[in-house]
């Protein structure tokens, strides 16, 4: 993962770290470097701190402050509705509401479900097969991909001779 990049929800379940007592500000948890060591998403619940720049500079996850929870459910919300696959074959499934699929590296197979959801599957060299569900969709597939009828906006790169495939 890259700083300043945001982890995904796809294969990986992300782990929630609530801490708001005396003293919090001054330490950070082990599980939290646990969590980041391994890729894990957080959604952290805490006061603002060097705990909450760590995980928002180092793109580990999210942060919401204990003084504001009712950004939690906002929070909460944009954690869900991001879905990545990693570098090898992928299964995604979608689920309702309008979500941000990216399939990654590898053979992927993307079930958007309903919701107007936006699709990437382009510039990985291989096959993905996209099924889009109810909803206003828009993919960006290469032209190998297999894209369903049932995606209404697909965008493929240009052929050679200038001319979409």
């Amino acid at each position: 993962m890259t700083a300043g990049s945001r982890p995904s929800c796809g294969e990986r379940t992300w782990r929630w770290l609530s801490q708001s007592h005396d003293g919090a500000e001054f330490n950070v948890p082990s599980k939290l470097m646990n969590y980041m060591a391994y890729g894990l998403p957080v959604l952290a619940v805490v006061r603002p701190a060097a705990r909450s720049r760590l995980i928002e500079e180092s793109g580990a996850g999210w942060v919401v402050d204990s003084s504001r929870p009712e950004r939690f459910p906002e929070t909460a919300g944009e954690v869900r509705d991001r879905i990545s696959g990693g570098d090898g074959t992928d299964r995604i499934f979608g689920v309702g509401g309008s979500d941000r699929i990216s399939g990654g590296r590898g053979r992927d197979n993307i079930s958007a479900g309903s919701g107007n959801d936006r699709i990437a599957v382009r510039g990985d060299g291989q096959r993905d097969t996209v099924r889009c569900g109810r909803g206003r969709d828009r993919v960006t597939a290469d032209r190998q991909d297999r894209v369903a009828r049932d995606c209404e906006r697909v965008s493929r790169p240009r052929s050679r001779r200038g001319r979409r495939r």
